[in-house]
């Protein structure tokens, strides 16, 4: 909820008491405090956390972290760092879901970047795992309605 509303203040002190108290927090709590970073603007603080989370043990990055992560990009405008993410995304093994490949087709068409959305489609169709569903579809034909193609 802290960062539905964008509080990630209170979000970050939640945390904190957690970890002063010894417990461990979940991967859900990091990706969580991903996402409220994330979203309040601070991409930084976002990028961090997911650091902190490649070094405990316990908390494997996962396809929902890393989708998070590329959704606030998107949201924010920051497409130069979708493949920075689908970078590491690759070198940790971790392949995109439907959802990834949702995220990204979107956030590039409702930015009219049209080459990278369609390159989207076809590294998502070249990867054999998720054929395009129809919210690719939706993406595609509201992008290309919009500037009239």
């Amino acid at each position: 909820m802290l960062g539905k509303f964008r509080q990630p203040k209170q979000a970050s002190l939640l945390f904190d008491i957690t970890l002063s108290d010894g417990l461990e927090p979940t991967l859900d709590v990091y990706t969580a405090l991903v996402s409220t970073y994330g979203f309040s603007g601070l991409l930084d603080e976002a990028f961090r956390t997911v650091d902190v989370m490649k070094l405990v043990s316990d908390c494997t990055t996962d396809v929902y972290t890393y989708s998070i992560l590329i959704n606030c990009c998107t949201k924010l405008c920051r497409f130069d760092l979708i493949e920075v993410i689908l970078a590491e995304m690759s070198s940790l093994r971790v392949e995109c879901s439907t959802v990834t490949y949702n995220t990204i087709i979107d956030g590039y068409a409702k930015a009219e970047l049209f080459e990278l959305m369609e390159k989207s489609l076809k590294d998502m169709i070249e990867s054999g795992t998720y054929p395009p569903d129809v919210f690719i579809i939706i993406s595609f034909v509201r992008a290309y309605g919009i500037v009239g193609i």
